[in-house]
């Protein structure tokens, strides 16, 4: 899904959902399908939901527990029960796991359902909603079994991101990421605002289509992660998700990912890669934006360092980790397994 054809996908605006999704669309569908639905948003936004037919949503809990297998065998029960046709349109509202869930889901049952998502955090608005991938968590495995599958459309509705700064919080984990490996420019973007000014403007709505696209064109060039050409989405991803593992997800993925670049960083630094001082950037925004650095036992290093010696990048004794060069560039590293636990070890003790 190139910038172009996710720009031609993607609706963005306050309150888009009524216009284009659900019976009080502008533009209805003859079927205007089932709707998987976090329960948390339930909650949140009743009025919004109540815009969907009753009767063709099915409500699922929020997080990692509502990626179990027997989630999975439960909403296509209840798909089969409803006699939901293949080519139907199953549109999820929710965050990231939700839209795991759901993309699982779309382009499992019956062989092909059609997919649409309204992601309700900046955190999948950007990222986890584009690119196709998908899955659910077995035998205690984050995404064991999964598929790719896009959406047809994506529906980024900014009110969702308005009552909770915390999900603007979360979602600049990723954004920051793309910042310091791809596009320097929305570095000083972030460092010429504040989360009072990014979400009052155009600002938030700016930030979101460019780092769709920015997803989009990277995804568009290794489509089914067979390259290694998505290796520079995964900066600070190496030790975040160490750390959410060990954590057993109680560190949400945003907070693990801004201390998984940090340390990356750190880790680039000792190895001669960085040439300029990111991790002084990085202090400088999240005192703007008010993101607190969470703290890491060296029980929970340990522990996620030996979860990152199974990673699937680990290859004939190396593991591929992008590292941070110059402001808006990141380089893939290959290290020898020893070269990689030394870095990781010297740059834990000074964090």
């Amino acid at each position: 899904m190139s910038g172009e054809t996710v720009r031609k996908k993607l609706t963005i605006g306050y309150d888009e959902t009524e216009y284009v999704c659900g019976k009080n669309a502008i533009e209805v569908e003859n079927d205007e399908g089932t709707f998987i639905v976090s329960e948390t948003i339930s909650n949140i936004y009743p009025e919004k939901i109540k815009r969907f037919s009753e009767g063709k949503i099915i409500f699922v809990e929020d997080g990692e527990n509502s990626k179990r297998i027997d989630n999975y065998e439960e909403v296509c029960r209840i798909l089969m029960e409803r006699e939901v046709e293949r080519n139907s349109y199953l549109t999820y509202i929710g965050g990231g796991t939700i839209g795991d869930l759901s993309g699982f889901i779309a382009s499992t049952y019956k062989r092909g359902l059609r997919l649409k998502a309204i992601p309700t955090t900046l955190l999948s608005q950007i990222d986890s909603s584009i690119g196709g991938k998908n899955g659910i968590n077995f035998s205690g495995v984050k995404n064991a079994i999964g598929t790719f599958r896009n959406p047809e459309r994506i529906v980024a509705d900014t009110d969702f991101l308005m009552k909770n700064d915390q999900i603007i919080r979360e979602g600049m984990a990723e954004i920051i990421k793309h910042g310091f490996s791809m596009d320097y420019t929305i570095i000083e973007t972030l460092l010429n605002n504040d989360i009072e000014s990014v979400k009052n403007g155009d600002i938030l709505r700016d930030l979101i289509v460019k780092n769709a696209d920015i997803k989009a064109s990277v995804c568009n060039q290794d489509p089914y992660e067979l390259l290694g050409r998505r290796y520079v989405l995964n900066f600070g991803h190496t030790v975040a998700h160490g750390i959410e593992a060990i954590s057993r997800n109680r560190i949400t993925h945003g907070a693990a990912v801004i201390y998984g670049i940090m340390y990356e960083m750190k880790m680039s630094e000792i190895y001669g890669m960085m040439k300029y001082d990111g991790i002084s950037i990085m202090n400088k925004l999240m005192k703007r934006y008010g993101v607190n650095k969470i703290a890491v036992s060296d029980e929970m290093l340990d522990g996620s360092l030996s979860y990152i010696m199974n990673d699937k990048k680990i290859r004939n004794g190396k593991i591929s980790i992008p590292m941070a060069t110059k402001p808006g560039i990141t380089n893939m590293a290959e290290l020898k397994i020893e070269v990689f636990k030394e870095l990781f070890l010297k740059a834990g003790r000074m964090m």
